[in-house]
């Protein structure tokens, strides 16, 4: 098996991470970057190599990246020690409160569910907007 091993970037990133993580004034970070360049990547390594034993990490993600969450953590296992498989909990759906019956997890990911309309708010209005007046909503598109 290929042993996963980190690009430059996300070392880079990393040990950015562990440099703002290690003053304790600092509450968090904002990680922000292209899409697919590692970041997932890097909050998975810093999440292992900050481990506390017996406390799994919680990570609050929306739906849609859940899969690729699961499968970074899963890229990672053998880093930098081979031999360790993470117990992963994906907490969502009816049975999920079962799920916390083993104690024994690595990640518990947890599905946030966002309102449309808290991310989205203008696009909601135009939409009950369309609904409730079409015309005007017409003529309004016809306008621009």
């Amino acid at each position: 098996a290929i042993m996963f091993q980190p690009l430059p970037h996300q070392i880079q990133g990393l040990e950015w991470i562990e440099k703002t993580m290690s003053n304790k004034s600092n509450r968090g970070f904002l990680l922000a970057d292209e899409l697919g360049v590692g970041k997932t990547i890097q909050i998975a390594l810093y999440l292992k190599s900050n481990r506390i034993e017996g406390r799994p990490d919680l990570i609050v993600c929306p739906g849609a990246v859940v899969d690729t969450w699961v499968r970074e953590i899963k890229r990672i296992k053998d880093y930098p020690e081979p031999g360790h498989k993470p117990k992963i909990c994906v907490f969502h759906g009816s049975g999920r409160k079962s799920l916390l019956d083993e104690s024994n997890w690595d990640y518990v990911i947890h599905l946030k569910l966002i309102p449309e309309s808290q991310f989205r708010p203008d696009y909601t209005d135009a939409r009950k907007k369309m609904r409730d007046e079409p015309r005007h909503f017409l003529s309004s598109i016809g306008e621009l």
